[in-house]
């Protein structure tokens, strides 16, 4: 079954041939000579995986709420109005997958060309964002099963590193998305000059809350073997991060 833990005995983007590359604890990396993807050798149960981010909220078994800046206020603001340019609809259906406690939704909500949700595995992040009266549902997108070609535009901010199964998730998000639709991606980039300096220290590297650690090169191999268009892919930025955007063919 999909939901079990499994192993990769190849990269899980191209097939290519896995070299050990680092052991963290009890988890094998391998990195693919092919495309340079790196990716943990043996992947938890999904119920395993629910578990460990249900707890990821809290402190001392207490919910804690996460306080961000002024700045990262204005800054979705930006990003919902780049959204809004790219997709040319005066109302956009978005969704954004792994929402936490909705942050980037609420700055959404002040904009009238859209009409957003989110969804979340953990259910006090869950709760937080209800309570501020956004439409956020706890599961995650393959279990969902939003009727095909939903959402004009999906987002995904630091979510694909986690997933369980690459190649399901990223069906899943082609099928509930609508024929030239959006999506757009932040993922840790393992290409990225302070992740080569830092090397087997890299701050991303913390098994098994991150399993993938996508070069550039291995985010458009992803994409495009699903039948997406890669617009924009670039880790070039003072944070180690690869940003994405893609159009569905």
């Amino acid at each position: 079954m999909d939901n079990d833990a499994y192993t990769n005995y190849a990269c899980p983007i191209c097939s290519g041939e896995g070299i050990f590359w680092h052991k963290i604890d009890i988890h094998e990396l391998n990195r693919c000579t092919a495309c340079g993807f790196v990716y943990v050798r043996n992947i938890l149960s999904v119920s395993e995986l629910a578990n460990m981010y249900e707890h990821a909220y809290k402190n001392n078994g207490m919910y804690r709420e996460t306080i961000i800046s002024r700045g990262r206020k204005l800054k979705y603001r930006a990003l919902g109005r780049l959204i809004q340019f790219i997709a040319r609809l005066s109302k956009i259906k978005l969704l954004d997958i792994g929402c936490g406690e909705g942050r980037f939704l609420e700055a959404l909500s002040h904009n009238k060309h859209f009409e957003a949700e989110g969804i979340d595995y953990s259910q006090d992040t869950v709760e937080y964002a209800r309570s501020k009266g956004l439409k956020v549902i706890q599961s995650s997108l393959e279990d969902i099963q939003f009727p095909p070609e939903t959402f004009d535009f999906m987002t995904a901010f630091h979510v694909i590193e986690h997933v369980h199964r690459l190649d399901n998730t990223i069906q899943e998000i082609r099928r509930v998305m609508k024929k030239g639709g959006h999506i757009w991606i932040v993922v840790p980039c393992i290409s990225h000059i302070k992740a080569r300096v830092a090397g087997k220290k890299w701050t991303y590297l913390h098994p098994p809350t991150h399993y993938w650690f996508f070069t550039t090169n291995a985010m458009k191999l992803l994409l495009k073997k699903h039948g997406f268009i890669v617009k924009i892919a670039s880790c070039i930025s003072n944070r180690d991060h690869l940003t994405v955007l893609a159009k569905k063919a």
